[in-house]
Order: C-alpha cells, then structure tokens, then sequence
C-alpha cells in the first residue's frame, strides 16, 4: 500500500513538473510577440514543408516557435494523462526531446496523423502497455514527411493532403510493431531504441520523395 500511494506520489510530481514547464513555454511565447504575430507565425509554421532542420525561430519568430513548442509539449502530456500513463523518468526525456525538436521541423499539425496512427494501432490491438504510447510520441520525428508531402506540387490525382494524411498514419500505425520487433537487436539501448525502428521506416518513407 505505501509502495503504491509512493508511485502516484512520484508520478504526480513528474506530471506537475512537465505540466509547469510546459506553461511556462507557452505563457511566455505572449511575452515574446503580440497575439497577432503569434496567429500568423503559427501559420508559417503550419504551412513550411519543415524538411531536414527546418529552424521556425528564423521561418515564425521567437513568440511563435515557443508557442508550437508549448503546444505541442502541452497537448502530449494530457494525451498521456487521458490513457493513464505512468510518469516516470522515460516521460521526462521523452517529452524534453519532443518539445526541444518543436523548434525545428515539429508541429502540432504534422504530429497529428502520426499520433492518431498510433492511437489506431493500440486501439485496434488493444494494447494497455505503457511504453508504447510514449514510443508513439518519439515517432513524431518523422513528422517533417507530413509537411513536405502537404507542401510538395500536386503531380497526382489524389491530393497532397489526403497523402499527407495517410503518410502520417502509416509512420504511426507500423511504427509500433516495427519498434517491437527490431527492440531485440537494439537490445534496447537508449540510442537505438526507437532510432532504429524509425530511421528504417523513415528511409523507405523518403526514398520515392523524387516522386512527389
């Protein structure tokens, strides 16, 4: 019982923390731009193809990348909260990273399929585990594909945004199984752990890019 009253104890803390730092990012996004500049910075977020390193301090201002890092760092931590995830140092680096990366080629709009691909996919195997949500998040660095398919000229009968779309779902549904399977030869160390599984897919991703 105390064992137990101590996880939620410590679990708590670490949400505050995140949950703290996360306002802090997004309050002080005001305090660096007007609300006009944060609403059209956030636009030229949204519409960059966000290839490669794409800086959105240079693309939006200072107001608007800490804003999309805010958001995005805040949007994850209530995904979390809502599947009951367990917050534990995992969490802490997890979510630094992703918010850290929202300054370069990250937004809460190319993140969005991916995220819903892996909701998908633990939806549908019914799967409780806790890692594999947090996993899902660190798969949003491919969310550049996203934007760059969304900005590319239309050379299908399709649209670029239904392909966007789908792209983004696919990284996030075969993420997972992809990351569970390649997990045994990575043995799991901290580098590899999800950078394996997500520079393969993201390989086989971007090698037709000529394509589009």
């Amino acid at each position: 019982m105390e064992k137990t009253k101590h996880v939620l104890l410590s679990t708590n803390i670490i949400f505050i923390f995140l949950l703290s730092y996360g306002l802090v990012l997004t309050l002080s996004a005001f305090f660096l731009a007007s609300p006009n500049e944060l609403t059209m910075g956030m636009l030229r977020i949204i519409k960059s193809p966000s290839n490669l390193i794409t800086d959105y301090v240079h693309i939006a201002g200072v107001g608007p990348a800490f804003l999309n890092s805010g958001l995005l760092t805040l949007s994850s931590l209530f995904l979390l909260r809502k599947h009951k995830h367990h917050f534990c140092s995992l969490t802490v680096s997890v979510i630094m990273m992703l918010s850290g990366f929202s300054f370069f080629g990250k937004n809460i709009i190319n993140s969005a399929p991916i995220i819903l691909g892996c909701l998908l996919y633990l939806r549908i195997h019914h799967s409780g585990r806790q890692d594999l949500l947090v996993m899902g998040l660190l798969s949003t660095c491919l969310s550049p594909i996203v934007s760059t398919i969304y900005c590319a000229p239309d050379h299908f009968f399709i649209s670029n945004t239904f392909i966007a779309l789908a792209s983004g779902l696919f990284i996030g549904y075969t993420i997972l199984p992809i990351f569970e399977f390649l997990k045994v030869h990575t043995k799991e160390l901290n580098l590899y752990n999800m950078g394996f599984p997500l520079d393969s897919l993201g390989f086989l991703e971007t090698w037709p890019r000529g394509t589009f």
